[in-house]
């Protein structure tokens, strides 16, 4: 089980996606422990992609993952997980309320929190471009991540700019509502 998971995440960061599949099935096939086997089913729909995966199936798993009691504080991270499944299969709009539910129930993992709040940053400022979402997610990792982290002064750089512009931004939509208001008849 312990190869074959190695084996899987050699594929995964190589984003031979099918590949990782094939040996995290395998991983669970072996009944391994549970740290193994929760992992395994964690990184397996992390590889889900359009062509290769069995998305009902998947999200079955997660869900029943969810209701059992002693994966109670692991919500986060299977939140997180169901985010890049459906990121892999290309459904954002799910995508997006996964990874927010994963930053909503981290309340103990700091670091699956700023983790969350990363991605979800990345994919408002990238895809969306929500970029008050985006500052919003960043001011949560930001509180989080220290200057050791990976690509720290690149997200401090973001942030800053995110935060100067989305500063004018609600200024913008302040103003814009207050004139909407004042050009109503009296009666509105």
């Amino acid at each position: 089980a312990r190869l074959n998971f190695i084996l899987g995440q050699i594929y995964q960061k190589l984003d031979k996606r099918a590949a990782a599949t094939k040996y995290y099935d395998e991983v669970i096939s072996c009944h391994p422990d549970y740290v193994m086997e929760f992992n395994a089913r964690i990184n397996l729909a992390s590889c889900a992609d359009a062509k290769n995966t069995d998305l009902a199936k998947l999200e079955k798993g997660l869900d029943k993952m969810l209701k059992d009691k002693k994966n109670a504080e692991y919500h986060d991270q299977i939140y997180y997980a169901k985010g890049e499944m459906y990121m892999g299969v290309r459904d954002l709009p799910k995508a997006v309320a996964s990874f927010q539910k994963s930053v909503a129930v981290s309340t103990n993992n700091r670091a699956q929190r700023a983790k969350s709040s990363l991605r979800l940053a990345e994919i408002a400022y990238e895809q969306l471009e929500n970029y008050d979402m985006a500052q919003t997610y960043y001011d949560t990792a930001m509180s989080i991540i220290t200057a050791e982290y990976p690509h720290y002064y690149d997200i401090k750089v973001r942030y800053d700019i995110l935060t100067t512009l989305v500063a004018y931004t609600r200024v913008i939509d302040r103003n814009d509502s207050l004139l909407t208001v004042a050009s109503m008849p009296e009666q509105e």
